[in-house]
């Protein structure tokens, strides 16, 4: 694992450890129903406990997997690219649009699977955070000019 990875994951544990102490000042539970700090914290503790993983496995990799990764420095500059895209035009084309544009782009430019797979998997996901977020827990999701 390379510097830069490891000081990655540092910082990633470091925001998980502050939204850990951030969240144990909310209330935790409200008669008997999750309250506004329970998810936060738990997340919190899930991010956590995935760094450490990632940070404890990622020690045993040979050094020629380290060298294979360093070709590949440029991809989390391409994704995190992406993602700021799609932030940036949800508004405007919609939730549906625009994640399902960039799972596309995450799927058939970056894990160059093929076209049906990634749209597929696009139409696929989009669709159950819709359900989920949008349907069942009636969170209002970005719609665009085309109404989804």
């Amino acid at each position: 694992m390379t510097r830069g990875e490891i000081a990655f994951a540092g910082g990633i544990g470091a925001v998980g450890v502050a939204f850990l102490v951030l969240s144990l000042q909310l209330p935790y539970l409200d008669d008997f129903v999750p309250a506004a700090g329970y998810f936060p914290f738990w997340i919190a503790i899930a991010l956590v406990v995935l760094v450490v993983l990632h940070l404890v496995t990622g020690r045993e990799q040979p050094q020629t997997e380290q060298q294979e990764d360093g070709a590949n420095a440029r991809r989390p500059l391409l994704v995190l690219a992406g993602l700021a895209i799609c932030v940036a035009v949800m508004d405007w084309t919609g939730f549906g649009l625009a994640v399902g544009l960039y799972l596309i782009y995450l799927l058939r430019f970056l894990e160059r699977t093929g076209w049906t797979t990634a749209i597929g998997s696009a139409v696929a996901i989009t669709s159950i955070i819709s359900l989920v977020f949008a349907t069942l827990l009636s969170v209002p999701l970005p719609r665009g000019p085309w109404g989804f």
